[in-house]
């Protein structure tokens, strides 16, 4: 939770402080910079915000509360007690004290300790009945109820929140008073909550609210309302998990409605018309159960999206004994399921049926591909794999996906280590499907390949062909560095010279272009900075943006860039503002990240969203926003470097900087290279999770987590949502990378290739290019981790543009 003062009051505050002579022995109150020594670098290094004066000895008890609530963001539950506490002892302000107080509850919340957070709570609430951040208080005990499962007590408590602060994020505190209400199994008022929540502002997902006020409709026996609603969405929306949700529950109720030939209805719906949705397979088992009878084909998909394969192979060949109108589909996932049991070559023998009896049917295709992928990726049967790709090639040139399985059969051939027909292959696909979206990046690895095996003069003239038909700049940058690599190999130092002089200008900032570069100077990759300076004079910063502001934008010289001006009034930013300050964190950032994008057409705005959000710590929006401004600008990837330093500084930023020095001196790591990890990695927000379950600033998944956590024996009764605290995603992400750096004997490329792609995989490609960082990227199978390194690669440039201050 934020600090409870307004900030206005804050800097008033200090400015009284500074009168009285508190700070008078600081000339102008300015930071010194704090200079620290790794085994890479010397780094100088000033605060990331904007600094206030260095505190006296014992810090004055509001000072205790900001630097509390920094501990809070950071994770670091113990400093963040130890400044709450010395708060409490050292301050008569009954404000302060209260402030202190409640973020020690949270701190016992966030930590687990649920049963002192709500003793914590109710007493502070009892204490300071009137005060004004009581609010606050109740908010917070809410949270705490629901995460000890006292769901009543945390419905009242959200209620009190509305009382006490009606009309800011009435949609959000309703909708969490309905879960609450829901998980009490009080479904009527539940019904009222979630009304409620509809009815106000938001950006919440309203067909996800709408779904849990049908079922409490439906658990609350209102069986009319909740199939009106059901019916509703379901017109309105078409994905196929929520529709089939809808069938099963429309069905359900319409069963209790005493409703049968409805009811199967509505499961029929589901199990016809959305195999694929894993609910779908509840409404199956109600209609056999029942049985009604079921079209064996979609009995049989179901099943098999459901994972049961042996069931499902069972309904497929019920369904082909008969007349199967549609025989070709249940061959098709017949071989999938096959596959799935391990029955590769019953798999095949499904597909060949397909490909000898159905040329005009959709899956004719997919039954080569499933072929082929299946003969290599899980029989390791390469040499018939690429047959089969070719057969189908050969057979039907002009069929649309023909020049795709070439370049697959090409993939195949690399794979088992036929370079030579690996670049046979895919030469072919450039000759044969000219027009076709592969043709370039076929010529480039018919040129990987040849170089692969020393034949440079084929890779030659392989990359000189692929310059010829790129378009893009990266692909340009791309040929110029390997015809350079290959002019160096066939003793032609000054042609491979003009190659590289070429590609470190095609694209600037990119990825090939900056290896060109090193390549001229025989730099190693990811050669860490001599010295570095991360401090900076943010009065100085702010004037020379707001010079160019106006400069750029023809702005009047009486403009005051500074503060929000009228977008504080707007309802959205409100929202944000309020739900940041709770600890909502994603919630704030759906709000604030649509207040950006409607006002990404002005430069003013957007500004003014830039320094809002870099300072209450929403790194990734202020990113964003700095970048609609150099938009708007007209400025380049490369050209925007030259901007004013507070939009790079904002963009490529050393936050957490406290965390992540010492963290890299530990590890013995470049501090530059951890920045631009955790930069490509979250860009600096540490509540953010990835679709595969990673989480916070560094991106790990909760096992690699458990894994390192149990290693170091910290942090104490660990678990996963701990990755989401700064001290602790650094703290094992930095392990988790240097251990990687040691493993590949201080490859930094394979390092990067085994935090993105496993250590397994990463070893495999190592073997493939040991000693050439540049054909190590090449030849990584995944794209993802190839452009991970090539992203990681260019930011870890541009932090060193930017404060590399080495003779």
């Amino acid at each position: 939770m934020k600090l409870k003062y307004q900030i206005l009051e804050v800097i008033l505050f200090l400015f009284l402080l500074v009168g009285c002579g508190v700070f008078k022995n600081i000339p102008n109150a300015k930071p010194t910079p704090q200079v620290y020594e790794t085994s890479f670098v010397e780094v100088t290094i000033a605060p990331t915000d904007t600094p206030l004066p260095t505190p006296s000895p014992t810090p004055i008890p509001e000072i205790r509360i900001i630097k509390g609530e920094k501990e809070v963001e950071k994770g670091d539950w113990n400093l963040a007690i130890d400044e709450f506490n010395n708060a409490i002892q050292n301050s008569d302000n009954q404000d302060v004290v209260f402030a202190a107080r409640l973020g020690s509850a949270k701190v016992a919340f966030l930590s687990g300790d649920y049963s002192n957070a709500i003793i914590d709570l109710l007493q502070l609430i009892s204490d300071f009945p009137n005060n004004n951040q009581l609010a606050d208080a109740f908010f917070l005990l809410g949270q705490v109820y629901d995460a000890n499962s006292n769901f009543s007590e945390a419905a009242t408590a959200y209620a009190r929140y509305l009382e006490l602060h009606p009309g800011l994020i009435d949609a959000y505190v309703h909708e969490l008073r309905g879960d609450s209400l829901f998980a009490a199994g009080d479904y009527e008022n539940a019904i009222k909550a979630f009304s409620s929540s509809l009815a106000s502002p938001s950006q919440l997902d309203r067909t996800f609210l709408e779904m849990k006020l049908a079922r409490s409709f439906a658990l609350s026996e209102e069986f009319s309302n909740a199939l009106t609603l059901y019916d509703d969405i379901y017109t309105r929306i078409n994905d196929p998990s929520t529709r089939a949700l809808i069938d099963l529950r429309k069905g359900q109720i319409l069963s209790e409605m005493e409703q049968p030939e409805q009811a199967n209805a509505s499961f029929l719906d589901a199990v016809n018309n959305y195999p694929s949705a894993y609910e779908s397979y509840a409404s199956l088992l109600t209609l056999v159960e029942a049985g009604v009878p079921v079209d064996e084909l979609q009995r049989g998909l179901v099943d098999f999206f459901a994972g049961e394969y042996g069931v499902a192979l069972a309904a497929f060949d019920r369904y082909l004994q008969r007349e199967p109108a549609d025989p070709a589909t249940a061959h098709y996932y017949s071989g999938l399921a096959h596959r799935s049991s391990g029955h590769y070559e019953n798999a095949i023998q499904s597909w060949d049926k397909i490909i000898d009896n159905f040329q005009d049917h959709p899956y004719w295709d997919e039954a080569w591909e499933q072929k082929g992928y299946t003969q290599w990726y899980f029989m390791d049967d390469y040499t018939t794999a690429i047959k089969t790709l070719l057969e189908f090639t050969t057979n039907n040139p002009t069929h649309i996906r023909s020049a795709e399985f070439l370049d697959d059969a090409a993939r195949v051939a690399e794979r088992s280590g036929e370079l030579k027909l690996a670049a046979d292959l895919w030469k072919r696909l450039s000759i044969e499907y000219p027009g076709d979206e592969r043709a370039g990046n076929a010529l480039f690895l018919s040129g990987i390949s040849n170089y692969r095996q020393a034949d440079y003069q084929n890779a030659q003239f392989a990359f000189e062909e692929s310059l010829a038909i790129s378009s893009e700049l990266d692909e340009r940058a791309r040929a110029y560095l390997w015809m350079g690599k290959t002019k160096e190999k066939l003793a032609d130092p000054e042609g491979a010279r003009l190659a590289w002089e070429l590609g470190a200008n095609t694209d600037p900032t990119g990825y090939y272009s900056e290896r060109a570069k090193d390549l001229i100077n025989n730099a190693s990759p990811f050669k860490p900075a001599a010295v570095l300076d991360f401090g900076f004079d943010p009065e100085t910063e702010r004037t020379s943006a707001d010079a160019w502001m106006k400069s750029t934008f023809k702005l009047s010289n009486e403009i005051n860039l500074s503060g929000l001006a009228e977008l504080a009034d707007e309802p959205v930013f409100i929202r944000g503002a309020e739900l940041w300050r709770l600890g909502m964190q994603t919630e704030a950032r759906e709000e604030f990240e649509s207040l950006r994008e409607a006002v990404a057409y002005d430069p003013v705005k957007s500004y003014r969203l830039v320094n809002y959000f870099k300072d209450i710590g929403l790194f990734r929006s202020a990113t964003f926003a700095s970048r609609n401004v150099l938009d708007l600008a007209g400025l380049s990837d490369s050209s925007s470097l030259f901007a004013p330093a507070l939009f790079n500084r904002i963009r490529f930023g050393t936050y957490y900087s406290d965390l992540i020095m010492p963290a890299a001196k530990e590890k013995n790591l470049d501090p530059v290279l951890v920045y631009s990890v955790i930069r490509q990695e979250s860009l600096f927000e540490s509540f953010v999770r990835s679709s595969a379950s990673a989480h916070g600033l560094m991106q790990i998944i909760p096992s690699t987590g458990d894994a390192l956590a149990e290693e170091l024996g910290w942090p104490p009764e660990y678990q996963t949502s701990d990755l989401n605290r700064p001290i602790v995603s650094v703290t094992l992400g930095t392990k988790y990378l240097a251990d990687q750096i040691e493993y590949f004997n201080g490859d930094i490329y394979a390092a990067l290739a085994a935090y993105n792609g496993g250590p397994g995989n990463s070893l495999q490609w190592k073997q493939l290019a040991p000693d050439d960082p540049d054909l190590f990227l090449e030849v990584i199978r995944f794209s993802e981790t190839r452009e991970y390194i090539r992203r990681i690669y260019e930011i870890f440039n541009i932090y060193k543009r930017l404060y590399d201050r080495s003779p």
